[in-house]
């Protein structure tokens, strides 16, 4: 029965994601990754005396946070203005 539930459950997921036309294709690399990455995180975290703050004040990881806060805010602007330039008279 619990199969049950999670074809629905999934189902109901799929249809959001379809109507609000949300990328399906980089949650499969997420749901892959995902407890690769939280075991990461929660080793770090052990290292560093369970200091949340490591990810922002080491230095590689500060300057790549940097370059997505700058760069995340133009690549929106780009794709803006292809969607405008897309669009058919």
């Amino acid at each position: 029965m619990t199969d049950l539930w999670m074809i629905v459950a999934f189902g109901v997921a799929g249809c959001i994601f379809a109507r609000y036309e949300f990328p399906i294709a980089p949650m499969v690399p997420g749901c892959i990754r995902g407890p690769d990455a939280e075991t990461s995180i929660m080793t770090s975290m052990i290292r560093y005396q369970n200091d949340w703050t490591v990810s922002f004040t080491r230095p590689v990881s500060a300057s790549v946070l940097a370059l997505i806060a700058l760069f995340y805010p133009m690549r929106r602007r780009v794709r803006r203005r292809r969607a405008a330039l897309a669009v058919p008279s």
